[in-house]
């Protein structure tokens, strides 16, 4: 594997709203054997995610879903402030 995917912890927007305008992008690869593979890199963290998708609407579905998933988890910040 490469050597930017090391193990840390999981902050869901602790920089800050806009640290970067797209906090998921999706990125592609090759496996040893030529196949081609999709993946979602998170930027604010700096690390490729581990799950890799076989067509890029598939990868596309998963950065998707973790956007909205992120964007539930600061409307919810928002309404339950910690103290």
């Amino acid at each position: 594997m490469s050597k930017e995917q090391e193990p840390s912890t999981y902050k869901a927007f602790a920089c800050g709203r806009r640290c970067h305008p797209d906090r998921y992008t999706v990125f592609t690869t090759r496996t040893w054997w030529g196949r081609k593979r999709w993946g979602v890199r998170d930027n604010h963290m700096g690390i490729r995610l581990t799950r890799l998708c076989s067509t890029f609407e598939a990868a596309e579905r998963w950065r998707i879903t973790l956007t909205m998933m992120e964007m539930r988890e600061r409307q919810f910040a928002k309404q339950w402030p910690t103290r």
